[in-house]
């Protein structure tokens, strides 16, 4: 459902119209994700959500439009890299002070800077501001690592890649990696590399591995979903898409209005892929298209 406050013309990102805007080569799963994600309503709430408690934990009281370079710099540093908003897993009770809330849950007991949070919700290892054509770099990667401190006796999280709490959705066929900073690491990824083509081997061998490896994606069809996508976010009707992109195709009453029912089959498998859909295409490669 399109929010409130939130103008719809704000998940069109290209002209539509025009094809060369979505020629995009050599591109990435996470790229492609990145693309459908970025025109989810709920995750452009999820990041002005963020950006208002970053404001208001920076003291800025000015519109979010309104920012200038140097406010959006101050809120990375004290937001993401500082001691901003965050979260309490498990959720501490109000009027509950943090020293009994630590001793209740004990080792289970986090504290999760909000970008994060928010991120973890998405597949990332921290959410990204929706206009950056380059939010697909949080995706979590592969392999990630895990690096935690401790700040006033709560464990929290300042790792800029990798395993988060609330932990990130992992693929069946994942293996999650930590290395130990106090040996050398030359040695551990060398160990490593022979222990994942061992374990790759033996799940080939019970059968739970393809063996042609990842699917592949299919961009020529993500291509017209993205702009299937702007146009409808733009206002344009089914009928004026299908003029465009299938001109060719019979739209009147007697082939049964076959171009417009094509174009809405499509808008259906491209919100399929923004409402979610998107965490399929991680892990495959790109095919030649």
């Amino acid at each position: 459902m399109m929010s409130q406050n939130l103008k719809q013309e704000e998940l069109s990102f290209r002209d539509w119209r025009n094809p060369n805007e979505y020629g995009m080569k050599d591109v990435s799963a996470e790229q492609w994700a990145w693309e459908f994600l970025r025109r989810n309503s709920e995750y452009h709430d999820d990041w002005h959500k963020y950006v208002g408690q970053c404001m208001a934990h920076c003291g800025i009281s000015k519109d979010e439009a309104e920012l200038s370079a140097s406010d959006w710099m101050y809120m990375q540093m004290e937001c993401e890299w500082g001691d901003g908003p965050s979260v309490f897993v498990p959720e501490i009770e109000t009027n509950e002070s943090i020293e009994s809330w630590r001793k209740k849950h004990g080792s289970a007991a986090k504290n999760i800077s909000l970008s994060r949070w928010l991120g973890n919700k998405w597949n990332l290892t921290q959410i990204a501001d929706p206009k950056t054509d380059r939010g697909y770099w949080h995706f979590a990667p592969q392999p990630s690592f895990d690096y935690k401190v401790a700040r006033n006796g709560i464990l929290t999280d300042w790792g800029y890649h990798g395993i988060q709490e609330p932990p990130v959705e992992h693929l069946a066929c994942e293996a999650r990696i930590i290395f130990n900073l106090n040996l050398p690491i030359d040695f551990q990824i060398e160990h490593v590399r022979n222990h994942l083509l061992q374990l790759q081997q033996s799940l080939r061998n019970l059968g739970e591995l393809k063996e042609d490896g990842p699917s592949r994606l299919r961009t020529d069809k993500y291509r017209i979903y993205l702009r299937i996508l702007d146009a409808i976010n733009s206002g344009v009707t089914l009928k004026e898409i299908g003029e465009v992109l299938q001109p060719w195709k019979s739209d009147d009453y007697s082939s049964g209005h076959r171009r417009t029912k094509a174009i809405e089959g499509q808008l259906k498998e491209a919100r399929r892929l923004v409402d979610g859909g998107y965490k399929a295409l991680l892990g495959k490669v790109t095919a030649e298209k």
